[in-house]
């Protein structure tokens, strides 16, 4: 039987506070760099809480936390289920696409953002998905190398303009 890894598992109520932390951290630099597309963000924001706690909740969503030797929360991955199936345009698939994965600055190049995508493609793999999926910033040049080192292909782009 493999064994556990006791720092990594799902999110729980308790860990709803550091999500809210850890999540406004990774946003004030998607903010600095893209303001067209994204607001302030506060810990304390009830929207906030409010959507990390249905995701906790919610057995369809995959939220798992990445702990230190402390039990101390240092990251997070968010993601989600999506069936295409019947379409006349993609072949029929599930897939599990992570919608977040952040790690605290102070604990990035540890391994622990790698650990949480292994964690979660053994899920997507345990439910007979047939592929994990993740959209990453343009700007964001250390996680894509690190999704890209994993295995990850870029298949696409999205653009924006002002209308």
């Amino acid at each position: 039987m493999p064994e556990i890894d006791p720092q990594s598992r799902p999110a729980r109520l308790e860990d709803l506070d550091r999500i809210c932390a850890l999540n406004v951290q990774v946003h004030s630099f998607h903010l600095a760099e893209n303001p067209l597309r994204y607001r302030e963000l506060h810990a304390d924001d009830p929207r906030l809480r409010a959507h990390h706690r249905r995701c906790i909740e919610d057995p369809d969503t995959v939220l798992m936390v990445r702990c230190d030797p402390e039990g101390l929360v240092v990251g997070y991955l968010l993601a989600r289920w999506r069936v295409f199936e019947d379409s006349p345009f993609l072949n029929d698939a599930v897939e599990l696409h992570v919608d977040q994965i952040v790690v605290d600055a102070e604990h990035r190049g540890q391994g622990h953002g790698q650990e949480l995508l292994d964690r979660a493609m053994r899920a997507a793999r345990g439910q007979g998905a047939d592929r994990l999926s993740l959209g990453v910033a343009i700007f964001n040049d250390r996680a894509r190398k690190m999704f890209e080192r994993v295995g990850f292909q870029v298949i696409g782009r999205v653009m924006v303009r002002r209308a």
